[in-house]
């Protein structure tokens, strides 16, 4: 998914700013329990007001991943 995640980077660098964690570090630990990341990949988006969305677990297909970027952009 990172390619993606990459591309996407690009494509809404004005208006998202992504951030890519390493699950294997401990220096990330109190990160991926405040979001409830299980496994990998997994997506959390922020609101503009800091509420993030459920995760979404897994590999999934760039247009669904748009379609939740752009819902929280709405």
């Amino acid at each position: 998914m990172l390619p993606v995640v990459r591309e996407l980077e690009a494509q809404y660098a004005q208006r998202v700013d992504f951030q890519v964690l390493d699950y294997y570090s401990d220096g990330t630990k109190p990160l991926l329990a405040q979001y409830a990341v299980r496994g990998h990949p997994t997506f959390v988006i922020l609101a503009r007001d800091g509420t993030p969305s459920p995760p979404i677990f897994g590999v999934i297909p760039k247009d669904q991943l748009v379609a939740q970027l752009e819902a929280a952009l709405a």
